[in-house]
């Protein structure tokens, strides 16, 4: 069998995934489910990441895009890997341990209304949403209402992106590069314009957006001096944080595209310069970090309404704005995380690597 190898190995991105998921999970959505304002307004800075903390979704997408680029742009171009190949890796990579974190959700969510004759957080909690959250095509659908483990919208607009950005690179290679920021620009369009259709939806756009500037961002890098590359975008930085506290607004007006199209970017690409300043950080680690990242993120509404479920069904008083609960939370999420990367996830992947022979 040909397994697939690690096409790139910067610490600084593997590190980067953990943190991020580690806000999104720990942060952001401690502050969805606990309301912990007393605790959150403390501090500035857990203040900012609790209320803009989903932004980093943007992040994961644009990461996502610049190693597909670096990992398949190639090999797709010179159809040394076909479609069917690289969605198959992809899909069993991705949506298995989604899958199981949906079921738990389901079981959780019905033993909740149950014994409270209403769900927690999300109302659309029926098989149908079971099944299209278990295949990862929820979001592919007109969906305006979360459901069950909320957050797999990121697996599946994932997928899409894979889908997409596959035949988008097929077709580069007789159109050039340009087809890239004109499917960017495109998306853009559809997102200003609030169109949301079946495939084309708010949440298919956000991502769709972030993935093509990541690809984007790896053809610039692979055709430009880091170092430069890098000065430069600390200049442009600096001059947004100078215009912002002049006129106390987003330069584009509009959150998404102003993190996608520029702070980001800028941020991915100062990571990617200065990555030799994590010399001594062993590797392997940082390659766990960045492993378990994805089960902070997809088992953390899973744990927080088990947690729900086992405090009210006890009538224990916990106080939610105590530091002690929230770091404690914290380290639940990324001891589960391991457990499921060793156990879950692994267990997994020795299947798929026994069962199919993937080019």
């Amino acid at each position: 069998m040909k397994k697939e190898t690690n096409t790139i190995r910067n610490k600084g991105i593997n590190i980067t995934k953990f943190i991020c998921a580690i806000i999104i999970a720990c942060i952001y959505h401690y502050k969805n489910t606990f309301k912990a304002w007393k605790l959150l307004d403390k501090n500035i800075l857990l203040r900012v990441l609790a209320d803009y903390g989903f932004l980093l979704v943007e992040l994961f997408f644009i990461i996502s895009g610049y190693l597909f680029f670096i990992s398949y742009y190639k090999r797709i171009r010179e159809n040394k890997i076909g479609f069917q190949s690289f969605i198959e890796k992809r899909y069993l990579r991705i949506i298995p341990i989604s899958a199981i974190s949906v079921v738990v959700m389901f079981i959780l969510q019905h033993i909740y209304y149950y014994k409270f004759e209403h769900f927690w957080i999300f109302n659309n909690n029926d098989f149908v949403n079971l099944i299209l959250q278990m295949t990862g095509i929820q979001y592919w659908m007109n969906m305006s209402e979360g459901s069950l483990n909320n957050v797999t919208w990121y697996i599946s607009v994932l997928l899409l992106c894979y889908i997409i950005y596959y035949f988008i690179t097929k077709k580069s290679k007789k159109y050039g590069n340009i087809i890239y920021p004109t499917i960017v620009i495109i998306f853009i369009s559809l997102l200003k314009y609030e169109v949301d259709l079946p495939i084309i939806n708010y949440y298919t756009e956000r991502g769709l957006i972030a993935f093509g500037i990541g690809i984007i961002l790896g053809l610039v890098i692979e055709k430009s001096d880091i170092k430069k590359l890098s000065n430069c975008s600390i200049i442009v930085m600096a001059f947004i944080l100078i215009m912002t506290v002049i006129f106390k607004k987003i330069v584009l007006g509009y959150l998404v595209l102003f993190v996608d199209l520029i702070i980001f970017p800028i941020i991915l690409i100062n990571i990617i310069r200065f990555d030799f300043l994590l010399e001594k950080v062993n590797l392997e680690f940082t390659e766990k970090l960045s492993k378990i990242s994805l089960g902070i993120y997809i088992w953390n509404l899973p744990l927080q309404l088990l947690f729900i479920i086992i405090v009210k069904f006890n009538n224990i008083k916990i106080d939610y704005n105590n530091i002690y609960f929230f770091i404690a939370q914290i380290i639940i999420q990324i001891l589960f995380a391991i457990f499921s990367y060793k156990v879950i996830e692994k267990i997994i992947n020795k299947f798929i690597d026994k069962k199919y022979i993937l080019k």
